[in-house]
């Protein structure tokens, strides 16, 4: 599984699961809460299933012969939203000090703030839900690859290989 659309809403929502090796025996969880209703598509790459009653914010996971998919951060579901802050991509992925860095993901919000490790920049624009831009801040050590975190209101977005910037130098 690689991604859920969209990241929340209420049980009885449709959502769409995409991914690869998705097969008829294919079951549905949303964390603890199965799902019953699903229609898997012949191609092996797309489930739409309905939610199911749960609260909170669930990782979504499909199982069939092949195993279990592992929890991805665009795999997140979050009963009544808002969105889950998860950064899925950035471009480019490696810059200098001062490059203008394009993040994208989910539950982005004008105000939020943008981490390049343990540095914030000075310079965020909110673009929409799915997009910020940022411009990279110095750090200590300017030849290192490092994390780039969102973060609105009290959530923080998980760190994964998605969100890597490598500093090329000043």
């Amino acid at each position: 599984m690689t991604d859920v659309t969209p990241t929340f809403g209420a049980p009885g929502a449709t959502v769409t699961i995409n991914g690869t090796g998705f097969s008829s025996d294919s079951m549905v969880d949303f964390g603890h809460f199965a799902c019953t209703k699903r229609d898997i598509d012949p191609s092996g790459i797309r489930i739409t299933a309905q939610v199911p009653n749960g609260t909170g914010v669930v990782h979504v996971r499909v199982t069939n012969t092949l195993g279990t998919s592992p929890a991805v951060a665009m795999g997140q579901f979050a009963y009544g939203g808002p969105a889950p802050v998860v950064v899925s991509a950035v471009s480019p992925t490696s810059g200098k000090v001062g490059t203008p860095v394009t993040i994208s993901g989910s539950g982005f919000a004008d105000g939020a703030t943008v981490h390049f490790k343990d540095r914030a920049s000075d310079s965020v624009k909110f673009v929409s839900t799915g997009q910020i831009t940022a411009t990279a801040p110095g750090q200590l050590d300017d030849h290192q690859t490092v994390d780039i975190t969102v973060t609105v209101g009290k959530a923080t977005s998980p760190t994964s290989p998605a969100d890597e910037f490598t500093y090329t130098g000043r």
